[in-house]
């Protein structure tokens, strides 16, 4: 595929919600890079869509770092292969 259509628009911008990664989201749909690129260059509304679907996941990642500094992470303790419990 070389053009995005709009179910192809609607997936990449799932896919770039999920884990803000151009390349990643592109190749999920079978579409190069640079498509999306020119995609977005040339569609305001596909660009503030792509724009608001990486602050989306920029969120998200916020969220999980701040939940990770202040709660911390919990991790299993192994002893002889079986868990013992967590630290």
């Amino acid at each position: 595929m070389t053009k995005l259509t709009d179910d192809s628009t609607d997936k990449f911008l799932q896919y770039l919600r999920k884990n803000a990664n151009v390349s990643l989201a592109a190749k999920a749909i079978g579409i190069s890079r640079q498509a999306v690129y020119k995609a977005r260059a040339e569609n305001k509304e596909f660009a503030e869509a792509w724009d608001n679907a990486i602050q989306e996941a920029t969120d998200k990642l916020l969220q999980a770092a701040w939940n990770r500094a202040t709660k911390g992470v919990k991790k299993p303790v192994y002893f002889q292969g079986v868990q013992c419990g967590e630290v």
